[in-house]
């Protein structure tokens, strides 16, 4: 169970002036799943997602920067912060510049809880072979005790919190509510050709709370 204040799963065909999606991604839920345990030779695949809170998309923007700061800056700031630590002095430098810096629209989903019904399976990708029984126990000492690394939803800005779901927790506020259609969700990565990967989408349906990952309609573009 994942829950957080707030969530961004941005669409991919709006890279400036972002725009979330109302639901999470697959692929984002996966990265999520694997900072809070990861093995090289498993990875995860999405079957189910709970909705569990109303959605509730909120409007704000965002200070970021046009460019990444070119390497002679970053060189000079490293070598003041040497020297700031030996003066005990930390110098406030700014790589990026007032002309760089801009304001973009980030919408963000408010108040966020989601249960994740999902399978380990193999990752021909990783090069070694993980034992699955050995692999879920442990998973589930990550959730209990700590994560490997902070998970969040959707970006670094978005933290969350995890446990493991409760027979009482799947009643959320779409129970009882007819299917929505939700349009096409990107869904992952399409690496049958390494050379040209190509972004893959889901027709998303929320069907009573419940997003139906593992039967739902592919596509690749």
């Amino acid at each position: 169970m994942l829950t957080g204040p707030f969530a961004a799963y941005n669409r991919p065909e709006m890279p400036s002036e972002r725009e979330t999606y109302p639901v999470p991604t697959p692929s984002a839920l996966v990265g999520t799943l694997e900072s809070i345990y990861w093995n090289p030779g498993l990875t995860f695949r999405i079957r189910k997602i709970h909705v569990l809170n109303p959605i509730d998309i909120m409007g704000c923007r965002r200070n970021e920067v046009a460019s990444p700061a070119p390497s002679r800056d970053l060189a000079k700031f490293f070598k003041d912060v040497a020297r700031g630590m030996e003066r005990k002095e930390m110098p406030c430098y700014d790589t990026a510049g007032p002309k760089k810096r801009q304001q973009r629209a980030a919408p963000m989903l408010v108040d966020v809880a989601y249960i994740v019904e999902a399978d380990m399976v193999d990752n021909p990708l990783g090069g070694v072979r993980a034992d699955p029984d050995r692999s879920l126990a442990l998973y589930c000492k990550s959730v209990r005790k700590g994560a490997h690394m902070n998970p969040y939803l959707g970006t670094e800005d978005c933290p969350c919190e995890f446990s493991l779901a409760r027979p009482e927790d799947f009643e959320g506020a779409y129970t009882h509510c007819p299917p929505m259609d939700l349009g096409w969700v990107f869904h992952s990565w399409d690496r049958t050709d390494p050379g040209r990967p190509r972004p893959r989408f889901f027709h998303c349906i929320l069907d009573h709370g419940v997003i139906d990952v593992e039967h739902s309609e592919v596509a690749a573009l």
